[in-house]
């Protein structure tokens, strides 16, 4: 039985991903969405020590994230493969 309810909440959040989809966050706004999906999944599941865990992230991104630090990691992060990608074809 419980492994049905988790195939059928599975199953759910399937069905649900192409409406939020349609509204595609970005940044900090991404990361909320995703962290309280996940959320919302481990308390279906009465998984308490993932749902803590998830509790303590959603807190850190409230408190920390801002956009704008998301950018210009991901711009850095682009430049460092470059970089290495040179690197590795220059031979």
């Amino acid at each position: 039985m419980k492994s049905t309810l988790s195939y059928l909440t599975l199953i759910g959040f399937m069905l649900a991903s192409p409406s939020q989809n349609a509204l595609a966050a970005s940044g900090c706004a991404a990361k909320q969405q995703s962290v309280q999906r996940q959320l919302s999944q481990a308390r279906a599941q009465g998984n308490t020590a993932r749902a803590e865990g998830l509790e303590k992230a959603m807190s850190e991104i409230t408190a920390h994230c801002r956009d704008d630090k998301l950018q210009a990691d991901r711009q850095r992060h682009v430049a460092d493969k470059k970089v290495n990608w040179r690197n590795d074809n220059a031979n």
